[in-house]
């Protein structure tokens, strides 16, 4: 079990999907602190053109929110590596190999589960790291 961990960690370190999921993660939240500053500007300007705040930017904000949320970019992000990560085992023939060396299908399919699971921690200490850096904007 230990090696067929070791072997899809190293094919996911080596993978430039890693480097994808990470730069997006990191730039989630830089475009989220971005728009916010951007919906705040318009409002100052809404409201002293007319001199009521109509509170449109509460509204603004909620849906920015929520399109730049932690759940909306993992239900992006994590099937997209999962099927990747899973399909590329399967079409260059090295699940085949791995059981023809005796590895059973549960552990490879754990082995798989695990792997995913350290990518989707791997990439919320990133988001959250981002978060940290970018929310003084």
């Amino acid at each position: 079990m230990f090696k067929l961990l070791k072997a899809d960690l190293y094919k996911v370190i080596k993978s430039k999907l890693l480097i994808i999921a990470i730069i997006i993660a990191a730039a989630f939240p830089l475009l989220f602190a971005l728009l916010c500053v951007g919906i705040n500007a318009l409002d100052a300007m809404e409201a002293e053109l007319s001199g009521v705040n109509t509170g449109t930017v509460a509204n603004a904000v909620f849906g920015v929110k929520l399109s730049f949320s932690f759940a909306s970019i993992f239900l992006i992000i994590l099937p997209i590596f999962s099927g990747i990560f899973i399909c590329n085992d399967i079409a260059s023939g090295s699940q085949r190999n791995k059981i023809i060396i005796g590895k059973s299908r549960p552990n490879i399919y754990f082995s798989h589960l695990i792997v995913t699971l350290l990518f989707t921690i791997s990439i919320t200490i990133v988001y959250i790291i981002s978060i940290l850096i970018f929310s003084n904007i």
